[in-house]
């Protein structure tokens, strides 16, 4: 029951297959690890627990990989050197 529905979640962020089960494996090793300090008092259901774990888990995998994107395009202001030597700053958008 979980696992699917944790395992739709990390192939939203990933978007392959073997790299969303990998996620999912981490992320109930952690769940696992940390049950015993979930408390559902006035805080979150286990499912929503378990699915910020799993896109944490997700967040942190396109992190380390570079694939981390938010936007598709960007602002960018860069600074270029000239050739005689001066800096000229030129707006891109990625």
């Amino acid at each position: 029951m979980y696992a699917d529905m944790l395992f739709r979640i990390a192939l939203r962020y990933v978007r392959d297959s073997a790299t969303a089960e990998d996620l999912v494996m981490q992320a109930f090793m952690k769940i696992f690890g940390k049950i015993a300090s979930f408390e559902h008092r006035e805080g979150p259901t286990l499912e929503a627990w378990m699915r910020k774990i799993t896109v944490n888990e997700a967040l942190m995998h396109l992190r380390k990989s570079n694939n981390f994107n938010l936007m598709e395009s960007i602002d960018v202001i860069t600074r270029l050197l000239t050739n005689d030597g001066s800096w000229m700053w030129t707006e891109r958008i990625w």
